[in-house]
């Protein structure tokens, strides 16, 4: 899925000024993330909830969108590789 398709999934058939005021934003931010910004947190979170993904996914495909607009090539894989774990916290490295 590309970033364009997941604003459309989100919007929902919505205009950018509607789906802004259901979202509580100003409508002039929501119409920058469909034209040349990428969301901030908040608003990630937000359409990965209108679009019916999980927020990971769309956090991942943002960074693949970021990636391309910075001309960095992404690893493909990286999803599937799991980080070290952490002997005193537990957590991934």
């Amino acid at each position: 899925m590309s970033y364009q398709e997941l604003i459309a999934k989100a919007l929902n058939g919505r205009s950018v000024n509607k789906a802004a005021k259901d979202w509580g934003m100003p409508q002039k931010t929501l119409d920058r993330y469909t034209k040349d910004r990428l969301p901030d947190y908040h608003t990630a979170w937000k359409m990965a909830e209108e679009a019916g993904m999980e927020p990971g996914e769309v956090f991942a495909l943002l960074a693949d969108e970021e990636a391309k607009r910075k001309g960095i090539e992404m690893d493909p894989l990286r999803q599937n590789k799991k980080l070290p774990i952490d002997s005193t916290t537990g957590r991934q490295k």
